[in-house]
């Protein structure tokens, strides 16, 4: 095994809680293994699953600096399994715009080509706008997608942190290979997007190699269903080319353009769905007595529950208004047909009947619930 990337053990293992990786995997995992909400992509599930997916973690979005893991990557793909990709985590920064975030993915993009030291394989050409063209790095062509926390309506595309997954085409090329499995593989993915997403799949989602699509559209789909017009609308500047591409500089070090670096940061994001609201950050988990003393009611009682891992309260509801408050570990929080990660610091407020459930995560849970009366 590198010690560039990491499988699904190591990450468990090498990073505890709390740490901003453990913090982003969690949340990566709950997405691949949800029941209520099945994620769409079957490969990364199936790849999850079996554990043939690899992760890296970067503190900053620097391409002198992944080169060497994608390469590594690259190199021992296949030993991974048929369902493998290299799943690169940022660390989390002041979240950006929907733009900023696009600029950011393809100026990587292009870092990355400008200082690979294999040739651009021959047989995929260098112009975005031609249906067999693929990002390609250290020889191999690789699916990339992009995801963001500025994706609402497509959560399909959401992430805590700016997220990116390099799938080797020969994963893809593996399970479309006749247009029978292409037909079964495409039909299966769009029917779990349609109650995914809060959007109907993109018009860009297409098969590779079909005259009428372009790879390059799909690797960055934003919370719109317009079909970007050029290579120039799709990214927000020039077109990556392989041919402008200059060896590296060893004493260089690359950075986003200052305009395309995070906006300062924003206020909580507050997640209001029917009556349930979520308030991100909106406790201190250090302050145990500080927390009980500021949500207990007026009328009413507190208590202090903790979960072990994987402990779960399944479906149920009740006739008084909760407060959860998250002050240890991490729960997956599910209730009418939604569902998100809590952790520390989160409060949910619930009100009476709502039917909801929650898991623990991995390293438990332990969280302040607060009776109130209804409606007082």
């Amino acid at each position: 095994m590198s010690d560039l990337f990491l499988d699904r053990q190591e990450v468990e293992r090498l990073f505890s809680a709390p740490s901003w990786q453990r913090d982003l995997f969690s949340d990566f995992k709950n997405l691949m293994t949800s029941v209520i909400r099945p994620f769409p992509c079957l490969f990364g599930v199936n790849g999850y699953r079996l554990d043939q997916l690899r992760y890296a973690f970067m503190p900053s979005l620097v391409a002198g600096q992944f080169a060497p893991v994608l390469a590594a990557y690259v190199s021992m793909a296949r030993s991974f399994g048929p369902n493998t990709s290299l799943v690169l985590f940022m660390k989390p920064g002041p979240e950006a715009s929907m733009e900023a975030y696009r600029g950011m993915f393809w100026q990587f993009l292009e870092d990355l080509a400008r200082i690979d030291e294999m040739p651009w394989p021959a047989a995929i050409p260098t112009r975005l706008d031609e249906p067999a063209w693929e990002f390609c790095f250290a020889g191999e062509p690789l699916f990339v997608v992009c995801n963001t926390p500025a994706h609402v309506l497509r959560q399909s595309r959401r992430s805590t942190s700016l997220m990116l997954t390099f799938q080797p085409r020969w994963v893809l090329d593996r399970v479309t290979r006749t247009p029978k499995t292409a037909h079964a593989a495409f039909s299966a993915v769009r029917k779990r997007l349609a109650p995914y997403d809060l959007v109907p799949p993109s018009p860009t989602l297409g098969r590779y190699g079909d005259a009428m699509n372009c790879e390059y559209a799909q690797y960055f789909i934003d919370d719109t269903n317009v079909y970007p017009s050029s290579p120039r609308e799709a990214l927000g500047r020039k077109p990556l080319c392989a041919q402008q591409r200059q060896k590296r500089d060893e004493n260089m070090e690359l950075q986003p353009p200052s305009a395309l670096r995070p906006h300062p940061a924003a206020a909580p994001r507050t997640l209001d769905h029917v009556d349930l609201k979520i308030n991100r950050g909106g406790a201190d988990p250090n302050d145990l007595a500080g927390e009980i003393e500021r949500f207990l009611p007026a009328q009413g009682n507190i208590e202090i529950q903790c979960d072990s891992p994987g402990m779960e309260h399944a479906w149920h509801e009740h006739d008084v208004d909760e407060i959860l408050v998250i002050m240890r570990g991490s729960i997956r929080f599910y209730w009418n047909d939604d569902e998100t990660v809590c952790s520390e610091g989160d409060v949910i407020y619930l009100p009476a009947g709502t039917r909801h459930g929650s898991v623990a995560s991995n390293e438990g849970a332990t969280y302040l619930i607060a009776f109130h009366k209804a409606g007082a």
